[in-house]
């Protein structure tokens, strides 16, 4: 039976009111949802000893701010909870670990005054164990080889060890493994079978972890082929017989053997003579104190040439001096130095022992151990003269001795505590530096018709000029850049000398073709070398092949081409008066040559990524700046949005590898660590007369080196009334700090920040980061830097740690 109009019009009505109903309950649900403020995560986690910022979501911060904190006792033990001053974000530190610890967050509403409270949870991990692999080998004798690990170890068997001979697959047999007693990440191995073959080897450890990870590293040994000598010892004690010994060195300074003076095999012929004292086998005798003896090693090849004179012959010369019974300095490193300030690498250090009669004034750097390997350079006072006045003049003292070049020679370095004689180090005055080597970075170049010199195409050719010595020559100068060969009735690139480099360009009115040029340099005595290298100008037409290049210059917002660097140094000195950044710049390349910067119209950046050696991903972000974004490592005032400025030739982005912002106050920081680091931008390219685009991905590699010298730090007590690690830091009586050698007034330092775990009355503390000045800046400038100390300070303080 069907059913009356005025039943179905009833249902009909019934029916839109219940869906009119459902519907405005369920949008009213939704928006009282929306409303609610909550936390980005609901769970918090960190590590150990390591803090995180955690925010509210995007809707919370437009409406909400956070006012209050609340944990529970139990939970305070495991993490710290702090709000931040933006009050949109809660900062987190985890001090021992939990499976998880809540945490009840207090909003306030902007409008309505309102308070809510939200429970979320800090989760605090122990941070996972780093696992020891090897990082490099280095062999230091025949027999003995130095491997460097990631990270410090407690013990070591020989199973952990296992060396090869690459190309036979033989296996060398492990005498020993020994942990170096100052620096744990470091294995010294003996090898019962001598190295000395010039072949690759393969040495490979096994940690002591769960996994037993594997980590390789090759060497290549010694050939054994003979470059210098060295002797045990510069002094001995007075008329005592003392065993003296040499070393035979190859280029390197491996140690090839190590023999008594009185074994003279293998071509070697050892010459000795004392002024008061004698001989006696491998032992050497000096009746009184300040007598020398002079050893005198040779080392002949039996080989001539076709006028009969022996060819390869090795002569070194070494002075012994005699010294007090009681006397206790047993260790002397020297070298020369170009300013008074100057601290050298001592812990990597290449000594400079030779002067050249035109270096001028120059000055000489001790490092002075006693028998217990303490520094007692600052300590012994002792005085600097010259041994022959006509060859050398010196004055000073251990901390810095003044020396100028007379006449060409070998003088000595006489240290002396009074009256007595302490040692001799001998100084050689060379004939005068002169250019010997003018080498070209590159003999050829390309280069685009319209390359500017402040466009990406401007290309450069670097050049390098070395004396007779091998070592860098100043007052060395470009003097004339010639076009020697060029097409006909062309129309030449401009080539211009700049500062270590020769910069190119070419105007549009430029002719296609090669050109040859000559370029000549001059020293200060007149002498010259001249080198050549080619140009080829092209000019790519409309339908060549197009990809994209990186190109890194020294400064943000510089595409000069004589600013173009691969490496950038972070060592900061006395020199160092402005920050340091790398400015990464796109350039668009056809037919193999740069022909301008992004068309910000076609082209444009979707990402950028830039990971360091060490796995570090140091910038890694999308075009709406999300992702993660290091701000200690890139300037954000150089990037806009779309990481590229209106400018097609501008900077992408710019990294800061070194800021002095606060070098007068907390220190100049470094935000890059020494190592390479890949740069990896993706670009959307538009497609000429259409729509679609396509995904292009351009790679480049820099360095960063560092050559700071060494800062140690040792703990003298680990009880105190302080419960501030900014005045352990300070106190002398409880710190002491050497930096390159030097021990540092510990009142000078100025506390950073600390990696460190505080639970009542115990501070464990892992690393220290401090301020420290800069030599030879009247401590008007500091670094940062940070050094292990791995101690458990504990506070008689009536407060517990903060």
């Amino acid at each position: 039976m069907k059913k009356s109009f005025m039943t179905r019009a009833l249902a009909t009505g019934l029916s839109l009111a219940m869906a009119f109903s459902l519907s405005a309950a369920t949008n009213v649900s939704v928006a009282s949802a929306a409303a609610k403020p909550a936390m980005k995560s609901s769970t918090m986690t960190v590590k150990v000893g390591q803090s995180k910022n955690y925010q509210a979501t995007a809707a919370t911060q437009k409406a909400y701010k956070i006012t209050a904190i609340k944990m529970s006792a139990a939970g305070k033990t495991k993490a710290t909870v702090k709000i931040n001053s933006s009050k949109k974000s809660i900062k987190v530190t985890g001090k021992a670990a939990t499976k998880g610890s809540n945490v009840i967050v207090t909003f306030k509403n902007n409008s309505t005054k309102k308070l809510t409270k939200v429970t979320t949870k800090v989760v605090v991990k122990e941070e996972a164990p780093k696992v020891a692999t090897i990082k490099e080998v280095a062999q230091n004798t025949a027999t003995k080889l130095t491997a460097t690990l990631a990270t410090a170890i407690e013990k070591v068997d020989l199973a952990d060890l296992n060396i090869v001979r690459d190309d036979s697959n033989s296996v060398i047999a492990v005498k020993s493994a020994t942990i170096d007693s100052t620096d744990a990440t470091k294995l010294v191995i003996e090898t019962y079978a001598d190295m000395t073959d010039g072949k690759s080897y393969t040495v490979t450890y096994t940690a002591q972890d769960e996994a037993k990870t594997q980590s390789s590293a090759k060497f290549t040994a010694t050939d054994g082929t003979i470059a210098d000598f060295a002797l045990s010892t510069a002094s001995i004690t007075a008329n005592k017989a003392t065993t003296i010994k040499y070393s035979a060195l190859d280029a390197k300074g491996v140690v090839i053997y190590e023999k008594e003076i009185n074994n003279t095999s293998n071509g070697v012929e050892i010459a000795v003579t004392c002024d008061n004292g004698y001989q006696d086998g491998s032992k050497l005798v000096l009746m009184s104190a300040g007598n020398t003896a002079k050893v005198v090693i040779t080392y002949h090849t039996y080989k001539y040439d076709t006028e009969g004179n022996e060819t390869g012959v090795i002569k070194k010369e070494f002075t012994v001096t005699a010294v007090d019974a009681n006397a206790t300095v047993s260790n002397f490193v020297y070298t020369i130095v170009d300013n008074q300030n100057d601290i050298p690498a001592w812990e990597n250090l290449t000594a400079n022992t030779k002067l050249a009669m035109n270096d001028g004034t120059k000055y000489v750097k001790f490092q002075i151990k006693d028998s217990n390997n303490e520094n007692v350079t600052t300590s012994c006072g002792y005085t600097v003269e010259s041994s022959n006045s006509n060859i050398l003049l010196a004055s000073g003292d251990a901390n810095v001795a003044t020396i100028v070049p007379v006449a060409e020679g070998t003088a000595y370095l006489i240290l002396k505590d009074g009256s007595k004689t302490i040692t001799t180090l001998p100084i050689t005055v060379v004939a005068k530096r002169v250019i010997a080597n003018f080498a070209l970075d590159k003999t050829s170049v390309s280069i685009a018709t319209d390359a500017a010199a402040d466009a990406p195409g401007a290309t450069f050719i670097g050049y390098s000029m070395k004396d007779q010595y091998g070592a860098t020559l100043s007052g060395a100068t470009v003097t004339d850049i010639k076009c020697v060969s060029k097409p006909s009735n062309a129309t030449e690139p401009t080539v211009i000398n700049g500062s270590g480099k020769i910069l190119i360009y070419a105007p549009i009115t430029a002719t296609k073709g090669s050109y040859t040029y000559t370029v000549t340099a001059t020293d200060a005595e007149k002498k010259t070398q001249t080198k050549s290298f080619s140009v080829n100008v092209v000019s790519p037409g409309a339908s060549a092949s197009t990809d994209y290049v990186l190109q890194f210059v020294g400064a943000a917002g510089s595409a000069d081409g004589t600013n173009a660097i691969s490496s950038m140094d972070a060592t900061v000195n006395k020199v160092t008066t402005a920050s340091k950044s790398i400015a990464v710049n796109i350039a668009k390349r056809q037919s193999g040559v740069i022909v301008g910067g992004l068309n910000l119209s076609t082209v444009t950046v979707s990402s950028i990524k830039v990971v360091g050696s060490n796995g570090t991903t140091y910038v890694s972000a999308n075009s709406a700046r999300t992702g993660t974004v290091t701000t200690a490592a890139i300037d954000d005032s150089a990037v806009d949005t779309a990481f590229a400025n209106t400018d097609p030739d501008g900077t992408v982005f710019s990294i800061n590898v070194v800021d002095i912002t606060n070098k007068g106050t907390t220190g100049t920081t470094k935000n890059l660590p020494a190592g390479s680091y890949t740069v990896t931008v993706e670009l959307n390219e538009k497609l000429a007369n259409s729509t679609n685009t396509v995904k292009r991905t351009v790679v480049n590699n820099f360095k960063i080196t560092d050559s700071q010298p060494v800062l140690t730090a040792t703990v003298l007590a680990t009880t105190t009334g302080y419960n501030d690690l900014t005045d352990v830091v300070k106190d002398k009586d409880l710190m002491k700090y050497v930096y390159g050698g030097v021990t540092l007034d510990t009142t000078k330092v100025k506390f950073v920040k600390a990696d460190s775990v505080k639970n009542g009355k115990t501070c464990v503390v892992k690393t220290v980061t401090i301020a420290i000045p800069v030599p030879g800046t009247n401590d008007a400038d500091y670094v940062q830097m940070t050094v292990p100390v791995n101690r458990v300070f504990t506070t008689t303080n009536a407060s517990d740690w903060v």
